[in-house]
């Protein structure tokens, strides 16, 4: 059974002989420089037209002489550092006569405007393919890598997954079909390339080293061993001693490096923790066919301000305070989990919550059963959660369920009564939403803040309501599918759309609507600016943080941020960046 077999199976084989020889292997890897980026040669040379006048960044010639030499890259790369390049050059250093790039949806014009760009300049091939995730899960496009590929060997293609943490679900239908692909086609090169291959657990990446880097791959290939390493390095991993146990090899590879480190079990809590990120990370760096960059983008300075002094309407204290003690958003629905409370909380900390639309419903009323049913039972899980929660039984999923098997049995409580109820309506199409404006104090402070501004400032925003609301006011909005402007001029922007791969160095000053709670979103928003090519001495990041929901997302993505850059060496820009609470800017 080869590597790609053991990946599709979900590493359902395990060897039982020693309980740490996937650990051992990862140690045993060649040892190669943790810093290549500071002893890479120069591939401009090499690489450039006769005419060609661009120079490759240090970075771009560390990671394609590791892919020459290596046949695949794993390239955990920081925003900014011209991952595009490499992607495009990736078939020329291999000899390939195709390339095939998966790219986000919003950064293909922009990958396409490059290759244009490049191609006076450097020997790029001219077979390379250029397609979105999204297209990739299209069910017309189950095959459309087999399709592309079938007029070469394996060993003249090679496939780049920009942006590769787009395929970290194993379940999602791209990944899915990237597996089923490796598998007809074990012979074809991968690299994948990302600022935040991981951002809350190894099993993000560890299919994609594994693609890459094969036997070398730097990360456990069966699922015993990733268990252990996960639940001692993750976010949220709990450890036991046989999961350490294990990662003993790991801690004495650990401590050539650094000979001050003491035995593990001199260690207990978040120490013990942080030094075996620290192991994981050096072992990763040094592994033959990583290329890692842990200094910032660029030398100008970063700054980010917290407001924390925003002025907030009674209207909107008491719907907060509504939802933190009875659990319902401001029309009086229940919410039966806590992502629900915090989905809802973060729509309040705008000025607005999402009503039932039944207006806009065929009938054109509301329908009462539906709603009484889907009521009750989300408070009974609710209800669930906060008493009875335990491991296999701590989501309304799981509540679910564990209440229809029980009614299956024929159990006949309150709760199944419930759930019948529900299981007779929970079929029926719910209708749509619309938002209610319970005051549009942020959008008014906003435009009044940007007026205040000397320069043309971004105004990053995440919901729909909030697009709507921001182009009625007047403010130019860009939202999905449009380009945005390439000189600076103040405007609104979406951070979906536009906060990944956008190329926005034009702007030095920006302001932050609803801060993501996601470290890796972070990081990928904070580079559409803070960039190569950013002429600043500083760049500023204003960010609200006036409400317990948004101060919760701002300490969320820091935590994240430090387990991004303990794991994978990537300086984290949310922790290199200067910290200052500005109350009201």
């Amino acid at each position: 059974m080869n590597f790609l077999e053991r990946l599709a199976r979900r590493r359902e084989t395990q060897r039982a002989v020693d309980h740490v020889h996937e650990t051992r292997r990862v140690c045993d890897l060649p040892l190669t420089a943790e810093d290549k980026v500071a002893g890479a040669y120069d591939l401009t040379p090499l690489l450039k037209t006769p005419g060609g006048t661009f120079q490759l960044h240090p970075v771009q010639s560390a990671a394609l002489e590791e892919l020459a030499y290596n046949g695949g890259l794993l390239g955990p790369i920081g925003v900014g550092h011209g991952k595009t390049l490499i992607a495009l050059l990736a078939a020329t250093v291999l000899d390939a006569k195709m390339a095939i790039i998966l790219a986000p949806a919003s950064t293909i014009w922009q990958l396409r405007e490059a290759q244009r760009q490049f191609f006076p300049h450097f020997k790029l091939i001219p077979k390379i393919y250029i397609y979105s995730y999204d297209q990739l899960s299209l069910a017309k496009n189950t095959n459309l890598l087999d399709r592309l590929c079938r007029p070469f060997k394996d060993s003249e293609v090679v496939l780049i997954a920009d942006e590769a943490h787009r395929l970290k679900r194993m379940e999602s239908a791209r990944t899915k079909r990237l597996i089923r692909f490796f598998q007809r086609r074990p012979g074809v090169s991968f690299v994948a390339l990302s600022g935040t291959l991981t951002s809350k657990s190894l099993r993000d990446f560890s299919h994609l080293a594994e693609l890459a880097l094969r036997e070398n791959s730097p990360v456990p290939r069966d699922s015993n061993h990733l268990d252990a390493w996960s639940e001692a390095i993750d976010v949220q991993g709990r450890p036991n001693n046989q999961h350490w146990r294990m990662l003993e090899p790991l801690w004495r590879f650990y401590q050539q490096f650094d000979p001050k480190v003491r035995a593990m079990a001199y260690y207990r809590g978040e120490r013990r923790r942080e030094l075996i990120r620290r192991a994981f990370k050096t072992r990763l760096w040094s592994c033959p066919g990583v290329v890692a960059t842990g200094k910032g983008s660029l030398g100008c300075s970063l700054l980010f301000h917290t407001l924390d002094s925003i002025s907030v309407p009674r209207e909107i204290r008491e719907a907060l305070e509504r939802l933190a003690s009875e659990v319902e958003d401001p029309a009086g629905e229940p919410l039966e989990d806590d992502v629900a409370v915090w989905r809802t909380g973060r729509c309040i900390s705008q000025g607005f919550y999402y009503r039932w639309a039944w207006e806009k419903t065929e009938s054109g009323v509301e329908d009462v059963e539906w709603l009484t049913a889907r009521r009750t039972w989300a408070r009974v899980v609710r209800a669930e959660l906060n008493g009875r929660a335990d491991e296999g039984y701590d989501s309304p999923l799981l509540v679910f369920q564990r209440i229809s098997r029980q009614v299956d049995r024929g159990e006949r409580g309150y709760i199944h009564k419930c759930w019948q109820a529900w299981d007779e309506q929970r079929q029926k199409a719910p209708p749509p939403t619309v938002p209610v404006w319970l005051s549009p104090y942020l959008i008014d402070w906003a435009l009044e803040w940007a007026q205040r501004q000397r320069e043309p400032v971004i105004l990053w925003y995440e919901a729909l309501a909030m697009e709507d609301a921001l182009r009625k006011a007047g403010l130019p909005v860009y939202g999905a599918g449009m380009l945005p402007p390439t000189e600076a001029t103040t405007c609104a922007m979406s951070i979906q759309a536009h906060g990944v791969g956008k190329n926005l160095q034009a702007w030095r000053s920006q302001l932050v609507l609803s801060p993501p709670s996601s470290g890796k979103t972070w990081e990928q928003l904070l580079g559409r600016t803070h960039r190569f090519g950013q002429i600043a001495d500083e760049v500023d990041v204003f960010v609200c943080g006036h409400t317990p929901q948004f101060a919760d997302a701002i300490q969320s993505a820091f935590r994240d941020a430090q387990y991004i850059e303990h794991t994978s060496g990537n300086r984290q820009k949310l922790l290199f960046a200067t910290l200052a609470r500005s109350g009201m800017a």
